[in-house]
């Protein structure tokens, strides 16, 4: 299991993830904590989504590229580039999921709209699975942002606890 580090502002002070939502546990967060996994399994799904899309990408281009007789090695270095970068992109949703989830929607829908003017028949084809795609990654930023958003709210917690602990243990 991959245990991320957030880095608290106050003084550049590193915690674990699991360390943060045991402590915010402890102090009253429990609906918090469950909100944080909800979106958190979701976002699971949504890099699974990513990561599923990006290789069928990968396929088809490499189908396609297979049966072209005027293929050259500028097509070749174009999908293995776009495979790259998605891929980059799928490894940076673990630490920033919502650009990630954002860049790579924006990535989809450019080649979705290069491969239409580059040919109008593509236009229609496949644009059922393309449209499912668009809409299961539009969810999985929301999820992201919603999982960024908990995740701040789970580390101001924390300091504001942490500050009120140190105010009681210096008063006695």
């Amino acid at each position: 299991m991959l245990e991320r580090n957030l880095i608290l502002d106050d003084d550049r002070e590193e915690v674990s993830e699991e360390t943060l939502l045991s402590y915010t546990f402890r102090n009253r967060g429990r609906e918090i904590k469950e909100e944080y996994e909800k979106h958190k399994k979701s976002l699971k799904s949504a890099r699974t989504i990513m990561l599923v899309n990006a290789i069928l990408g990968l396929l088809a281009d490499i189908f396609l590229l297979a049966n072209d007789s005027y293929t050259d090695g500028v097509s070749w270095a174009i999908v293995a580039g776009y495979f790259s970068i998605m891929i980059g992109l799928y490894v940076l949703s673990f630490r920033q999921p919502l650009l990630a989830f954002v860049i790579f929607l924006i990535l989809f829908l450019g080649m979705w709209i290069l491969s239409i003017l580059g040919n109008t028949d593509e236009a229609y084809r496949g644009i059922f699975l393309r449209g499912l795609a668009v809409f299961l990654l539009i969810k999985g930023a929301v999820s992201a942002g919603r999982v960024q958003g908990t995740r701040k709210e789970l580390v101001s917690r924390y300091l504001h606890e942490r500050e009120r602990e140190e105010r009681e243990q210096a008063t006695e």
